[in-house]
């Protein structure tokens, strides 16, 4: 099961995928992914979510969790048995605990095992670009990325590090 959420957002089944790219590209490409009505969906976010209060009444197929913490995204992450894992990133759930930015970016790549992981960002900022360092692939859409910021990510990893990267 490939995902489309836009045709510049092709998702591999079983990956665990990073995408930087503004809300007015995101918000229509979740209202419209058939995909996220068809599979069991959870949509993950923090204290504040630019997408959630946008997706349409009518994407009634996906569950909404809240972590206030970066502990309680762990437990969410380890306790989802949903088919596809849609988390809007918050970097202040890193405010207190920066040391936790890497255990939960290895638990998302762990959930993309048995579920496809999209960790969604509407800007590249510190704590994304270092959890974009153990995704499958990294995809940034908009406006040509800074080459500071994505420097953080090189060099790059070896073993079973990101393989891709990708920008639009």
């Amino acid at each position: 099961m490939d995902i489309e959420l836009h045709p510049a957002l092709p998702i591999q089944e079983g990956t665990f995928t990073t995408v930087i790219a503004p809300p007015g590209l995101m918000i229509p490409a979740l209202n419209t992914c058939a995909a996220l009505q068809q599979y069991l969906t959870l949509y993950i976010c923090g204290n504040y979510s630019q997408v959630l209060s946008s997706i349409h009444r009518t994407v009634t197929a996906i569950s909404v969790q809240r972590a206030f913490t970066a502990y309680q995204l762990l437990t969410i992450l380890q306790d989802a048995p949903h088919t596809i894992l849609f988390l809007e990133h918050d970097p202040g759930l890193y405010e207190d605990e920066p040391t936790l930015v890497a255990p939960v970016s290895l638990a998302l790549r762990e959930a993309a095992r048995t579920a496809t992981v999209i960790c969604y960002a509407p800007k590249a900022e510190r704590t994304i670009l270092q959890m974009a360092r153990h995704a499958d692939r990294f995809l940034h859409i908009g406006n040509e990325p800074d080459a500071a910021p994505l420097a953080m990510l090189a060099p790059p990893l070896r073993g079973k590090g990101q393989r891709t990267l990708g920008s639009f």
